[in-house]
């Protein structure tokens, strides 16, 4: 895993990627975020919506897998074909749902989940861990604001159909944002169906999936770092300095203000 993110953050992810999306088909929607924004529950949920099967993360890889793993499988659904994606917008994604999470929260995130994968040490200092993020990136998506721009832009300019879903507002009220995705997919599952599939992904009961699960990259990560943390909203508030808080939203302000986080 360390030498694929090694390769991946190289000059060698342009042919890669551009392999990745071959096979691309116009009616297929995307599931897209960039790291660490929610999307793993937004899939638990979407799998269950879409098959109403119970979702582990095997079903969940499977069926709603990430972009360059969708080759050679029967993935289609009685609602098409669903792909996992967070690549900054390209001309290919025709359809998608994007997830949204604020930026400050996201960092976090990120710190735990690189730790966990061995991609730095646990002893790394966040402070570093912080300016990298800000200043290019910590992952071989691109800059958090480079990749979420070209989203909004691709919105705005009406070049895909595109339903943004903050994360926030998902913890708030599951039950609204799970709606307008119901009838922006044209899923026509009634509200007893949605709320029975939102109680079957709880934080807990997703911790004890990932406990259960046999998932080749949760088995090969650090297991004493969960991978399904609290799920929480605003952790942020309690863990950066007044150094850190200026510098992440002094350069991620336009974000904060679209998505009204600020």
């Amino acid at each position: 895993m360390k030498l694929k993110h090694k390769i991946l953050k190289s000059d060698l992810k342009i042919p890669i990627n551009y392999c990745q999306h071959l096979g691309l088909e116009a009616q297929d929607t995307f599931i897209v975020s960039y790291p660490k924004s929610g999307s793993t529950w937004f899939r638990f949920v979407l799998y269950e919506l879409l098959t109403d099967n119970h979702a582990t993360f095997e079903k969940v890889n499977y069926t709603i897998p990430t972009i360059g793993k969708h080759f050679g499988k029967d993935l289609e659904t009685n609602y098409g074909r669903f792909i996992k994606s967070h690549e900054p917008f390209r001309k290919d994604y025709g359809k998608a749902v994007v997830m949204v999470r604020d930026v400050r929260d996201v960092i976090i995130s990120e710190f735990n989940y690189n730790k966990k994968m061995g991609f730095i040490k646990k002893d790394f200092p966040f402070n570093d861990f912080i300016n990298q993020f800000v200043e290019k990136s910590v992952n071989r998506f691109g800059n958090y604001a480079e990749n979420l721009n070209s989203w909004i832009t691709a919105k705005e300019n009406n070049k895909a159909d595109i339903l943004f879903i903050k994360y926030e507002d998902m913890k708030a009220d599951p039950y609204l944002q799970f709606s307008k995705v119901n009838t922006f997919l044209d899923l026509n599952r009634n509200l007893e169906f949605i709320k029975q599939k939102i109680e079957n992904n709880t934080v807990a009961k997703m911790q004890k999936k990932e406990q259960l699960s046999n998932d080749r990259t949760l088995k090969s990560a650090d297991a004493s770092i969960p991978f399904v943390r609290k799920g929480t909203s605003r952790q942020w508030v309690n863990v950066y300095s007044t150094e850190q808080l200026d510098l992440i939203e002094n350069n991620f302000e336009d974000i904060l203000l679209y998505f009204k986080y600020k």
